[in-house]
């Protein structure tokens, strides 16, 4: 019989909702012409130190769990990881990314601030905050995430 390697199984896969939480961004200081991505400021978290890809930038978001909606479980997640409300407006087409420890089905949720919200808190993750779509900490960038803030710039543009 002749050796044949082992590979090793792919991970499962995981259903996830991210929430794309943006406000319009001011204008003055951006030198036109505008892009999409100079319009519009997205909230953003940082992942604890102790996790996989400890310290990166991502959407909040998390796990679907079996009976929920993505956009229920990204309302969820919000509210857990950094303790404010939001509207969802509408889910993207999922995109599927494959990390050395698994893989993924992300659900991109469009959302807003709920009228009342509490303001972001660092309740489940390690900071937060908002930056111009334009000006991303692209080097630290969870890389799933990275496809789906391309998806969601171009939606934008409509």
């Amino acid at each position: 019989m002749p050796d044949t390697p082992l590979t090793p199984p792919d991970p499962p896969l995981v259903h996830a909702a991210v929430a794309a939480i943006l406000t319009p961004a001011p204008v003055e200081g951006v030198c036109e012409p505008y892009s999409v991505a100079d319009r519009w400021s997205i909230l953003l978290t940082q992942r604890r130190s102790t996790t996989a890809y400890g310290g990166y930038w991502e959407l909040p978001g998390g796990k679907i769990e079996n009976d929920e909606s993505a956009e229920e479980a990204a309302i969820r997640e919000v509210r857990e990881e950094i303790g404010c409300e939001v509207v969802a407006l509408g889910v993207l087409e999922p995109i599927e990314h494959t990390y050395e420890h698994a893989r993924v089905r992300l659900s991109c949720v469009r959302c807003e601030l709920a009228a009342g919200s509490p303001a972001p808190k660092d309740i489940e993750v390690q900071a937060h905050a908002w930056r111009r779509l334009s000006d991303l900490p692209w080097d630290t960038f969870l890389p799933g995430n990275v496809r789906l803030v391309t998806a969601l710039c171009r939606h934008l543009a409509g």
